[in-house]
This record gives C-alpha cells, sequence and structure tokens, in this order.
C-alpha cells in the first residue's frame, strides 16, 4: 500500500518537485503556510486525493491543476491573494469543504451551484458584493460564512438551504434580508451584525431551529433588541443594550401563572410602556406585525417578571 498522507507545511516551500505525482494512493496533502504560487502539472495524477491544504500560501488564481482531481473532499485557500474563481471548480462534484476565506474574490462563478455535497462555504473577508443565485442548489450546505465582504443582499435562494445550521453574513452592506430567510428550518445561527439593516422581515419569526440571532451596528431602531436567543424549550431571551440579562429569565415560562402567559401581549405591552417604548398608538413601533411586537414587549418587561417571579427562586 502506498503512502496516504504527506505533509509539508511551514517549510517555506517556493515549489513542489514534479515527482509529487508519484504518489497515486495519496489521500490528504498538507502544503499550508509555505510561499507557493504555483503547483506542478503531475498533480493532477493524485486520483485519490480527498484532502488538499494550500493555507497561507502566496496563490493569485486557483492551480488549474486540482480542478479534476474528482475524489477531492476538502480544499483549503484561505490566506492567499486569490482574485477569482473559475468555472470549472464546479467539476469537483465530491467537495464537502471549500474554504477561500482571507482572500480578494470581486466574484463567485454559477457553477459553485454544482458542488452539491457541499458542507462549509467561507468565504469570509473578501470583496464579494453579491453572491450567485445558484448558491441555493448547495442542498447539503450547513455552515455559510460570508462576513466581512461588501454585500449589499442575499439572494432570494438562499431560501433553499434547508440544511443550513449557521449563517455568517456580519459585516457588509446589507440594507434588507430576502423574505425566503424564513424557510431555513435548521437554522441554528444568524449573524448579521455590522449591516445597515433597517428592519428584520417577519419570517424570521419561522426559524424554529434558532439559537442566536446577532443584530448588533446596524440601523435598526434604538428600541430593537439587539441579540435574541432561543433555548431548547422554545423560548426567547433577547438581550438588550441597556439591560442586564437575569440568569433567571429563561425559565420564567414555568413560574408564570396560566392566566399571565394567555394574555402576555397586553401584559408586555404595559411593562414595555413603563420601561421606555413609544406611547403614541400611531407610532410606527405599534404598525410592526403583531409578532414581532410580542417578541419585543415580552422581554422589555424586567419589572414584571420580577412580580411573577417565586420568591424562592434563586436562579
Amino acid at each position: 500500500m502506498g503512502i496516504i498522507d504527506l505533509d509539508f507545511h511551514s517549510e517555506k516551500l517556493t515549489s513542489i518537485p514534479a515527482n509529487i505525482g508519484n504518489f497515486c494512493s495519496l489521500k490528504t496533502l498538507n502544503l499550508s503556510t509555505n510561499e507557493l504560487t504555483s503547483l506542478p502539472e503531475e498533480i493532477r495524477n493524485l486520483v485519490s486525493l480527498e484532502h488538499l491544504n494550500l493555507h497561507a500560501n502566496r496563490f493569485t488564481s486557483l492551480p488549474v491543476e486540482i480542478l479534476n482531481l474528482n475524489a477531492l473532499e476538502k480544499l483549503q485557500l484561505r490566506r492567499n491573494q486569490l482574485t477569482s474563481i473559475p468555472k470549472e471548480i464546479g467539476n469537483l462534484s465530491s467537495m464537502k469543504l471549500l474554504h477561500l476565506s482571507d482572500n480578494k474574490l470581486e466574484s463567485l462563478p454559477a457553477e459553485i451551484g454544482n458542488l452539491i455535497s457541499l458542507k462549509e462555504l467561507w468565504l469570509r473577508n473578501n470583496q464579494l458584493k453579491s453572491l450567485p443565485a445558484e448558491i441555493g442548489n448547495l442542498i447539503a450546505l450547513k455552515d455559510l460564512r460570508v462576513g466581512e465582504n461588501q454585500l449589499t443582499s442575499l439572494p432570494a435562494e438562499i431560501g433553499n438551504l434547508t440544511a443550513l445550521t449557521d449563517l455568517h453574513a456580519d459585516q457588509n452592506q446589507l440594507t434588507s434580508l430576502p423574505v425566503e430567510i424564513g424557510n431555513l428550518s435548521s437554522l441554528e445561527l444568524l449573524d448579521l451584525q455590522s449591516n445597515k439593516l433597517t428592519h428584520l422581515p417577519v419570517e424570521i419569526l419561522r426559524l424554529a431551529s434558532l439559537y442566536i440571532i446577532s443584530i448588533q451596528l446596524n440601523l435598526l431602531p434604538e428600541w430593537f433588541p439587539m441579540t435574541y436567543y432561543h433555548d431548547m424549550e422554545n423560548v426567547y431571551l433577547i438581550q438588550l443594550p441597556l439591560l442586564k440579562q437575569k440568569s433567571w429569565t429563561k425559565y420564567y415560562h414555568k413560574f408564570y401563572p396560566e392566566k399571565i402567559r394567555k394574555d402576555i401581549f397586553t401584559v408586555m405591552m404595559i411593562a414595555a410602556i413603563e420601561n421606555g417604548a413609544p406611547k403614541h398608538p400611531e407610532s410606527e413601533f405599534y404598525k410592526l406585525p403583531k409578532e414581532i411586537l410580542y417578541t419585543i414587549f415580552r422581554f422589555y418587561a424586567d419589572s414584571i417578571v420580577n412580580e411573577y417571579t417565586p420568591k424562592n427562586y434563586n436562579g
């Protein structure tokens, strides 16, 4: 049996010898943290290669020699100087992990949508202004990271990614979200910090698996809660910028009397007004969908929660 694993990371390599192509049984090749700008033609002979790590080198374009390695499942190219990705990337149909963060990418080819086995796609810290609609074809995708780019919108097709659990779109130029985001039934984490959002679509309340959504540093009204939390018992907690989160809050639903739970919308509206929500009934605040108001009012009500917390509870 031939060699299946080669590790040459941090060796200050500027080139790879042509005889690398002789290792036909190779499954993992680590060439990270070197000074490579190209690969030898012979690397295309590595037909069994599953994991190629080219992290932290000096590639300015994706080496064409790897674009026909059909067994390749993991390709790491973070911290290079890539400016574009060729359409032939779509040939790598076995790909499960593709890391392209910390480059200089300005766009993605539509063919990236051919990678239907892909589970991780990292594109953080590039210069992307948009995502292709074909990204919606990545039905196995679980982790999508597009933070620190120049995105002004997300394609509606992102709603097709029903396996997605983590979506990082922070530090972009997003002004709104597509309503289709409500279709992400598996989503657990949604990071939207540091964008230009002025509102959130009500469809976001359909995200039943959501654990955390971060929306700090946007253009949302100042009364808008900054972080939603969702625990395993389907209880929303919201951390407001000037309101201390209390450890017992997540347990309050166990202690509230039934009649308070039934009429909690009214109770929380009163508490919200007492704690600084707009008082005028015609305020834009009250034109929001009732579902969003309900969520907001529940967590403005610091004082009302105190009132109904059992005296012997020390959470």
